[in-house]
């Protein structure tokens, strides 16, 4: 790992328009609270099934691996199960698993986790009412009605009605034989459907007329009465389910009304949504071009045709903080706030601020960070800020190449790597003024992707060799070297030095150098303990450089010009 604070302000290049707290360089190094600390170097973490070849997105489920080869976003899902549940677009249509049926074993190379549609197929064929007896002997009329099915999934997730019945004028007497039932073909719906609900038009009081769930006898007339039916009780050879109030002498339809239909306007999501993101409230939210689709309020499978909203730009990502939905798009920013998704305020940020990665795109505790082509841009729905504006102009932060940015928050930092050349960027959210630096992989370690570890914490990167990567945790960090430009009130010879760190008993070193105001190296002290120390005799300084590179950590560096002034230091 390389990393770099920026040599200059983005006024000028010049180590004169530093603020006091910049170095000029450091390299493998962290720099915070003003402890500077070897960065631990990646560490290899899991493998990937060889059955993928060419893997770019992973997810971390416990101790299960998900791996695809394409670009998918995948979530942890809100569930009140201990069974975990994932959601994930990228990979066809949008889909869900759980730790029970995601196929893919505990510690075993990351696979593509078995997943089913996220949405119900609804059914498609009418139903044949027939009034039973066809004669009852009277025409009088007991009412006018209609029906309508849908089909329940084994997650209990039910779908939109199929379309409903002619109605049928039923006289006093006569009950209903339905028959023409039919479950959505698997092999292309994706859903595991176990049941039916039947719906019956019923006129109020008020002469309003709704479709309400009814219970009804599946197969035969003298069946128990059910709420709903079992669909493997329904095939070719007994097709029938009846509507009647009596399995041995019915004189009318059932009189076991339930529920109204809640159903109907469950749309299925798009085929093509991306950006899978949940919001506090379990609504979830996926965009195609430049629009939003909103789930139900903790239903995650509907998604309403109400629920969809527009922006003026095509959208890059989705984000969210409380109840705000971040929309990130390739002009202004949108917020979407509110608890209600069929009724929520939609904002056009005053900034145009152009999101130029969905990969940089970093969900905090307190808003959401992403590149922008300015800056890092820090937004929460009532603030927003380049939070990197002191330290890179827009020319200097255009060349980090943040289009190609993979970000994540770790260790109170912003992190990002570009995928195309191994160079990144560190940013301190809380103290920016010392959080900036650079990252360099190395050519031979090029990310491609990241899993986020919801149950340790970590972070997790996929790279082009197919070995997934624990980040920052590898106990041998890489060398590092830290540098920084003084100046003093008038020319003085430094005698002495002094640093404080954690050498490990005197397996760590750090190697202490100073550079004229020219560049030329003057001296090099190697130290492995921790105290004061002469320093060779040497010239007078106005300006110089100092350089520490080593492996152990320093809490306290200082210069002197004689030993007794390092005394209280």
């Amino acid at each position: 790992v390389h990393t770099r604070v920026p040599a200059a302000s983005y006024k000028e290049r010049s180590t004169d328009l530093l603020p006091p707290q910049y170095a000029t360089l450091a390299k493998n190094c962290l720099v915070h609270g003003g402890v500077l600390t070897p960065e631990p170097r990646p560490k290899s973490a899991h493998t990937v099934a060889a059955a993928l070849t060419s893997p770019v997105s992973i997810f971390k489920l416990g101790d299960r691996w998900f791996a695809w080869e394409t670009v998918v976003k995948a979530i942890r899902g809100q569930t009140s199960s201990s069974d975990a549940l994932v959601y994930y677009t990228g990979d066809g249509y949008p889909k869900y698993t759980r730790e029970s049926f995601c196929g893919v074993t505990k510690d075993a190379p990351a696979a593509t986790p078995v997943g089913r549609r996220l949405g119900v197929v609804p059914p498609t064929t009418g139903l044949t009412v027939t009034q039973l007896p066809a004669d009852p002997g009277t025409t009088e009329i007991d009412q006018v009605t209609g029906y309508v099915y849908t089909v329940v999934t084994e997650e209990g997730f039910e779908s939109a009605p199929n379309e409903a019945s002619p109605l049928v004028t039923l006289l006093d007497g006569q009950y209903v034989c339905l028959s023409g039932f039919s479950v959505p073909d698997p092999s292309s719906s994706n859903n595991k459907i176990v049941s039916y609900r039947v719906y019956r038009l019923v006129t109020g009081a008020d002469g309003q007329s709704e479709y309400y769930h009814i219970k009804v006898r599946p197969v035969s007339l003298t069946a128990t009465p059910v709420w709903d039916v079992d669909v493997t009780s329904i095939d070719a050879g007994t097709p029938y389910i009846y509507d009647a109030d009596d399995g041995t002498s019915p004189t009318g339809v059932s009189e076991d009304i339930g529920s109204l239909l809640s159903t109907a306007d469950y749309l299925q999501p798009p085929a093509a949504l991306e950006g899978i993101v949940q919001m506090e409230n379990g609504v979830l939210a996926g965009f195609v071009g430049q629009r939003v689709y909103l789930s139900e309020l903790n239903i995650p499978y509907a998604f309403p045709l109400v629920n969809q909203y527009d922006v003026d730009h095509p959208i890059v990502a989705l984000g969210v903080y409380k109840s705000n939905l971040i929309i990130l798009t390739e002009g202004h920013p949108y917020v979407l706030y509110g608890n209600d998704p069929v009724s929520m305020t939609k904002m056009r940020w005053p900034e145009n601020r152009r999101c130029v990665s969905a990969d940089g795109v970093v969900e905090l505790a307190n808003g959401v960070a992403f590149p922008c082509e300015e800056g890092l841009y820090f937004l929460d729905g009532q603030v927003g800020q380049v939070v990197t504006e002191e330290l890179f102009s827009p020319e200097q932060w255009r060349d980090l190449g943040p289009e190609n940015f993979l970000s994540f928050f770790h260790d109170e930092d912003y992190v990002a790597i570009n995928t195309d050349t191994g160079v990144g960027l560190r940013v301190n959210l809380k103290k920016t003024s010392v959080g900036v630096i650079t990252e360099d992989t190395g050519a031979t370690l090029l990310f491609i992707g990241k899993a986020l570890g919801h149950t340790d914490n970590s972070v997790y990167l996929l790279a082009e060799d197919n070995v997934i990567y624990e980040w920052s945790s590898d106990a041998s960090a890489a060398e590092y070297v830290w540098e920084k430009v003084f100046r003093v009130a008038g020319a003085r010879n430094f005698s002495a030095a002094k640093i404080v760190g954690d050498f490990a008993s005197g397996a760590k070193s750090v190697d202490l150098s100073l550079y004229d105001a020219a560049g030329t190296l003057v001296w090099t002290i190697t130290r492995t303990q921790n105290g004061a120390f002469r320093l060779p005799p040497g010239e007078r300084h106005h300006e110089m450089t100092i350089k520490l590179k080593g492996d152990a950590e320093v809490h306290r560096f200082a210069l002197a010009e004689s030993m007794q002034e390092l005394s209280n230091v």
